[in-house]
Formats: structure tokens, C-alpha cells, sequence
């Protein structure tokens, strides 16, 4: 067993540097600049009363030090936050402080702890004076620079009453999480061949628009359920409200998948643009097709494989960009797995959309496997550079390939 020694001096240094990081404000460190200068002076001399300075300077220490200790923060904190922002985009974060003691506390502020290097804190309000018993609350304007789920298990309240030179901290354990979408713009319309397949055994639908459905028993009515489905005789029959229950067998299917393999050849920041890319395409896509009436599976395999079953009434497009938000790219080419793990689920799939990170034999054979099967195939490669292996070579068997650069994505495509 390895125990891990320090130092009693590298302990001292550490609690010095907090100090002066954490509990000192800016006007403390000048007066201790100045205490520092006026005891060296005043023990060079007595003719001159610079230990009067001296004094005068530590006594201001003192005092703080003693309202710190009397008069202690009693304070409650709730924090009201946004559970969905968008990467890039400013969001707010309300600190109601709640002063649970019998004294007026001076000067209080209140923001999150936190060590990721991708949240930042652009602006806050000002301290707050709160009465005892009172309440005050705190603005915290954050901004996240990445997608992602974050979280924040502590906040800080502090205030340097009375004088302004030393910070009173008091770390509160208030957790909570943020997700933090891709960023993605908006396309008019995706172009992809559509129909009908069967679905063995379908699925259980509760909305429908225009189709044609096997009707396989009632259930309680609940809100949203329409109106030309209840079930009259049923009703009259219980006396409450019964809806007629439909299976549906027939519809279109979509398999939306992700590529999360990059390649090699790029550097680290080549490579994160280009995965930031494909993921903001793929949430656009999913917006349009999330808006019509098909059924979309998407799948993006990386470090471990990511799956969501959306549309119509399975999930919405905001548990698509929960699944966005946390996908991460992958260290080798999984694209072979992800084939044999769809085998199953090839003859009711309808159309694949693959926004694929480049172009290599082991995706060519996938797409190739893909048409063979009978399913239509929509390819988008996200590229700055020319493929090492030419995407549009076999287009008269797997279809002609849409390649975008990393900055088409941000706005610059309408129709894909």
C-alpha cells in the first residue's frame, strides 16, 4: 500500500495561497502590502511611527476577523435553474439566499463552484443586504462552451462585511445538473426516399393521423386522447370515459445514424470540429424528421453505443438532444458492430440517413450491405478533405454521397 506524505510546509503554502486567492479581497491585499511595508520600517526605527500604521492596519484584520467569528452567516439557499440550455448560449441561473438568523447580514453574494473549464460565469448582481428572516435573491449569468451534461454539487456565499478587506466564506452543498444541447441550425426539409413496411406485431400508438389501424381493445381515456376514439357503449357501460385502443403495423421507419469514428490524420482541434459538426447535422436532421409522421431510430456508436427510439408518440425531440448532448466520438471504427447489431431490424427499416466522419472500405461495405437489403440509403460525409477513398465511386450502386465542410453545417445548407 503507497501513502501519499506532504509536507507540513507544502500544507502551509497551500492554506497561504488560499488565502490570498479565496479570502482576501482586492482592497485586503493592498492593506496587507501596506502592513507588510510599515513593520518592516517600524522595526528598523522608533523615530519614526510606522508601527503606528502597523497597528492601525492589523487592528482592521482583527475586527474582521472578530465580526466573522460573533456573527456567523445563517443562511438557506435555493437555486433555480434552466435543465436544458443550448452550447454557446448565455443562461441564468436565480440564488434565493434566505437569512435563517436573527442578524442582518451585509454584502452577501452567492455563485456556483465548479472545475470544468467549459462553464464560465459572465456577470452576476451585485451584493445583497437580507434582513433577518428576510430573503434576497441573486442573478447568475453562465455561459457553457461544450455539450454535455454538468454538474455543480456546491455554491459559495461570501461577503466581506464590515470593512472589505476579508471574504467570509460559507461553501453550501445545493447540487444540481444542466444539459447542454449541440448547437444546430435549422434545415427546411431532409430529401429521402419514403413508404411503408410491415412491423411484426406493431406498435402501441396513442396518435395517429390518417391511418389505417387494427383496433385491439380500451383502456381508461386520458387527457389528450381524441375525441372520435371513445368508446360510447364502453362508457355507458363502466360510467367513465373509455377510448378504443389501436395497433398500427404499417408506417415509415428511419434509422438515423451517427459515425463517431473520426480517423486519423487530423489534429486533436481538426477533430473535435469535425465531430461537433456531424452531431449539429444530425440534430438538424432530426428536427425535420422528428415533425413528421415517421418512426426514427438513431443510433451513434461510440465509446459505447447510444440508441433512442423517437417520433410520433415514442419520444420527443428533446430526449433526441438529450441523447445528442451526451454522445462522445469513438476510438476505433465500430461501424461493423453497429451492422451486425441492426441485422434483425433491416427488413422493417424503410430508409437509413448516415452522417458519416469520412469515407473508408469497412463504411462502403456497410452501405453496400444496407441497399442489398432492400433499404433506401441517404449518405452525408462531413469533410474538409479530400477522402482517401473516393465516396462516389460505386454511386450507381449505393447512390451519390453528400459531402459538407465543417462551416456548410452552421447555417449554410437549406435543403439536404
Amino acid at each position: 500500500m503507497r501513502f501519499k506524505y506532504e509536507s507540513i510546509t507544502l500544507k502551509f503554502i497551500r492554506y497561504l495561497r488560499k488565502i490570498w486567492q479565496e479570502r482576501l479581497t482586492s482592497f485586503g491585499k493592498i492593506l496587507l502590502f501596506f502592513l507588510v511595508i510599515s513593520t518592516s520600517l517600524g522595526s528598523l526605527s522608533i523615530s519614526v511611527p510606522f508601527y503606528f500604521l502597523a497597528c492601525g492596519i492589523f487592528g482592521v484584520f482583527f475586527i474582521t476577523e472578530i465580526f466573522s467569528v460573533f456573527m456567523p452567516m445563517k443562511v438557506r439557499l435555493e437555486v433555480s435553474f434552466p435543465e436544458r440550455v443550448v452550447c454557446d448560449s448565455e443562461f441564468e441561473l436565480e440564488l434565493t439566499i434566505v437569512n435563517n438568523g436573527k442578524n442582518c447580514v451585509f454584502g452577501v453574494s452567492a455563485y456556483p463552484l465548479f472545475s470544468d473549464i467549459k462553464l464560465k460565469i459572465v456577470g452576476q448582481s451585485g451584493p445583497v443586504s437580507i434582513p433577518a428572516g428576510g430573503k434576497a435573491v441573486v442573478v447568475c449569468r453562465m455561459k457553457a462552451s461544450g455539450r454535455g451534461v454538468y454538474e455543480i454539487k456546491k455554491h459559495r456565499i461570501e461577503t466581506a462585511f464590515p470593512f472589505g478587506v476579508w471574504n467570509k466564506i460559507d461553501d453550501l452543498p445545493v447540487s444540481f445538473s444542466v444539459i447542454v444541447y449541440p448547437r444546430f441550425w435549422p434545415v427546411s426539409s431532409v430529401d429521402i426516399p419514403v413508404g411503408r413496411r410491415y412491423q411484426p406485431g406493431g406498435f402501441m400508438m396513442s396518435s395517429n393521423i390518417g391511418d389505417s389501424m387494427e383496433y385491439i381493445g380500451d383502456r381508461e381515456y386520458v387527457e389528450g386522447d381524441l375525441i372520435r376514439n371513445i368508446h360510447w357503449n364502453a362508457w355507458a357501460r363502466l360510467g367513465k370515459p373509455v377510448v378504443k385502443e389501436f395497433m398500427e403495423e404499417y408506417f415509415c421507419r428511419i434509422a438515423l445514424i451517427l459515425d463517431t469514428f473520426v480517423g486519423s490524420g487530423k489534429s486533436g482541434r481538426e477533430k473535435k470540429e469535425c465531430f461537433e459538426s456531424a452531431v449539429s447535422l444530425t440534430a438538424s436532421i432530426a428536427d425535420v424528421l422528428a415533425r413528421k409522421e415517421y418512426i426514427v431510430d438513431i443510433f451513434a456508436h461510440g465509446s459505447e453505443l447510444y440508441y433512442l427510439r423517437a417520433g410520433r408518440s415514442f419520444a420527443y425531440f428533446e430526449n433526441i438532444l438529450d441523447l445528442l448532448s451526451c454522445v462522445d466520438s469513438g476510438p476505433k471504427n465500430n461501424i461493423t458492430n453497429l451492422a451486425g447489431m441492426l441485422e434483425d431490424d433491416l427488413p422493417a427499416i424503410t430508409t437509413f440517413v448516415i452522417v458519416l466522419l469520412g469515407w473508408d472500405r469497412e463504411k462502403e461495405r456497410f452501405c453496400r450491405h444496407i441497399v442489398e437489403s432492400g433499404c433506401a440509403l441517404k449518405r452525408i460525409i462531413i469533410s474538409d478533405k479530400s477522402c482517401g477513398l473516393d465516396p462516389n465511386a460505386a454511386s450507381d450502386e449505393i447512390g451519390e454521397a453528400l459531402i459538407l465542410g465543417k462551416n456548410d453545417v452552421k447555417g449554410n445548407v437549406d435543403v439536404i
